[in-house]
């Protein structure tokens, strides 16, 4: 912390003569926590998704929550109050600070939320922790967006299928009723042509007869 009363992040190079490896000196710098971290995420509105980052110890570098929590630690009951002891945020933060990622759903009486989270690591140490809090609101609001195109979606193709089927249906009836016509047209003409070549045996049987019957 600064005198002014804000949290710093403070980088340090160090300065190495490449040619006789002594060392020259240091370059550092010192950046406000808020500013820092601001540029990964929002750390202002607590009715969207925001970043909650602690150190080692458990004080809170930015959070989303409310600007007054930065400073503090988790663990103190000013934050304790805040979150109404909630077991699981508790659960899950505890398990943050011992090197450990995960998630947990949740509601502390500000609506329910999902936190994800991650440890920094820096040259193989955990250094930072990074939580991730987004209402689940937002998250089924996406989902009920994706549920309702996947219904258009479906409804389209079923209503595009059912006239599909309907065209085919009325095809088929009239194609059906046409074949119809047709036997009954065919059969017409055979049984005329059937009747026709009865009619010519009929009369070759006949003349054959007298032709019989003229010779005797």
């Amino acid at each position: 912390m600064g005198l002014d009363g804000n949290y710093r992040i403070g980088i340090g190079y160090p300065i190495i003569n490449r040619e006789t490896g002594q060392y020259m000196g240091v370059v550092g710098s010192v950046i406000p926590t808020e500013s820092f971290f601001a540029h990964y995420g929002n750390i202002h509105d607590i009715n969207s998704r925001f970043l909650v980052v602690f150190d080692r110890n458990g004080i809170m570098l930015a959070n989303g929550a409310s600007k007054t929590l930065v400073g503090k630690s988790f663990f103190a009951d000013y934050t304790q109050k805040f979150i109404n002891y909630n077991f699981k945020l508790n659960n899950l933060t505890h398990s943050l600070l011992a090197g450990n990622s995960g998630y947990a759903v949740y509601n502390y009486g500000r609506g329910e939320r999902i936190t994800t989270q991650y440890p920094i690591f820096v040259n193989g140490k955990p250094i930072y922790y990074v939580q991730f809090v987004q209402p689940t609101t937002q998250i089924y609001s996406k989902v009920n967006d994706i549920l309702f195109s996947q219904r258009i979606e479906t409804f389209s193709l079923l209503a595009g299928a059912t006239v599909a089927i309907v065209i085919l249906i009325i095809f088929l009836s009239k194609w059906s009723s046409l074949l119809n016509r047709e036997v009954q047209r065919r059969t017409m003409e055979l049984e005329l042509s059937n009747e026709e070549i009865r009619d010519h045996l009929t009369l070759v049987e006949k003349e054959l007869e007298r032709l019989y019957f003229d010779t005797k």
